[in-house]
């Protein structure tokens, strides 16, 4: 004889076990979305490093917390937060302003640079536009294009007994 109340403890047994299953499935796809978004991150981290090896004439540094450039007195900082691809970024007067790199699916995943200030945001691609106004904004780099290319003490000096001075 069955008991009181058996086939509907079945049926809560029932569809606990199929939400118990869909959680831990879930659960499964974000660890598994925010593993991809860690190494997404640590690529950018690496490459922020490369870039700056490339530029030479600034410091980096590439550590846990996240990847320094220096130039002068100056510094801008890249640091990883949360569990995901979020990137905090921070220069010496940057003031209240929140500064942070994210992938934006809408874009294909590209890395954005996202600026908030006084409850507003700013979004600009970050390779490439984002990255240059960046440099130039926390270390004062000057911006690529803006300096003529000057002649050298070379150019303007003969380098053989019938050379006369090179033209400028």
């Amino acid at each position: 004889m069955a008991r009181r109340g058996e086939d509907l403890a079945g049926r809560f047994k029932a569809a606990l076990d199929v939400a118990a299953n869909e959680a831990k499935r879930q659960e499964e796809e974000r660890q598994r979305v925010l593993a991809d978004a860690r190494k997404e991150r640590d690529a950018l981290l690496d490459d922020l490093a490369e870039f700056g090896q490339a530029v030479g004439h600034i410091a980096v540094q590439k550590v846990e917390t996240g990847v320094t450039f220096r130039f002068q007195d100056k510094f801008l900082h890249f640091e990883p937060i949360g569990e995901g691809d979020r990137v905090k970024v921070a220069w010496d007067g940057i003031g209240d302003d929140e500064h942070r790199l994210y992938r934006e699916t809408a874009l294909g995943s590209k890395w954005v640079w996202v600026v908030r200030r006084r409850g507003r945001e700013d979004r600009l691609p970050f390779w490439e536009a984002g990255l240059e106004e960046m440099l130039v904004l926390a270390l004062k780099l000057p911006r690529p294009g803006d300096l003529a290319v000057q002649p050298t003490l070379d150019d303007a000096v003969p380098h053989g007994r019938d050379e006369g001075p090179r033209k400028l």
